[in-house]
C-alpha cells in the first residue's frame, strides 16, 4: 500500500486566523444592551416584523385560569466561514419552563435534523455528482395545530402602548 506521506506528498496545514475585533462580535447580555446597538435592534424589529406580516400570534386578553408566559431574547452573531459577520439573529423565545405536563401542554416535539441524516444525504450528492447548495431562512414556522391555547406576555421593547396587558 502506498501513501501520500511515503512518497513525500504532504498537504500542507492551513490555520484560520480570524482578526475581527471582539467587540464588533460580541452578543449583549440584556435586553437594554441589545437596544443600544444599531445591528441588534434592527435584529429584533425584523424579527417582530415577520410575526406580525405571518400572522403568528394575536394580542389578547389572557383568561384568569391561563398562566402566562414569559419571554426572553437569545441574541447571536452569525458569521461567513471566513469570519466576517454575516448577521446579527435576535430570536425570541418563550419560557416554557413554567408550563405544567397534561395542564398546559400533552407532549414535545422538535423536528431536529440528526447528523448521521446529513452525513447520508452528502455521501449521496457526493458519489453522484450533485449540486450542492447551502440555504439559510430567516423565519420558519411549522403548520402544526396546538390543541392548547398558549398566551406570552409581549416582549420587552416591543409592547403595544394602547393595549399594554
Amino acid at each position: 500500500m502506498f501513501t501520500n506521506s511515503s512518497h513525500g506528498i504532504f498537504k500542507p496545514k492551513t490555520l484560520l486566523t480570524m482578526s475581527i475585533s471582539s467587540t464588533s462580535l460580541s452578543e449583549p447580555c440584556s435586553i437594554s444592551e441589545a437596544f443600544s446597538v444599531l445591528e441588534w435592534h434592527a435584529a429584533m424589529e425584523q424579527e417582530f416584523q415577520d410575526f406580525y406580516s405571518n400572522h403568528t400570534w394575536s394580542l389578547v386578553p389572557p383568561p384568569l385560569n391561563h398562566q402566562v408566559m414569559g419571554c426572553k431574547r437569545v441574541f447571536k452573531v452569525k458569521t461567513n466561514f471566513d469570519g466576517f459577520v454575516n448577521k446579527y439573529k435576535a430570536r425570541l423565545v418563550v419560557k416554557g419552563f413554567y408550563q405544567v405536563l397534561h395542564f398546559d401542554f400533552h407532549d414535545t416535539y422538535s423536528p431536529v435534523i440528526k447528523p448521521t441524516t446529513i452525513r447520508a444525504v452528502l455521501a449521496l450528492a457526493i458519489s453522484n455528482n450533485w449540486t450542492i447548495k447551502q440555504l439559510d431562512f430567516n423565519n420558519t414556522f411549522l403548520n402544526g395545530i396546538l390543541k392548547e391555547n398558549v398566551y406570552m406576555s409581549q416582549p420587552p421593547g416591543f409592547i403595544d402602548t394602547t393595549h399594554p396587558h
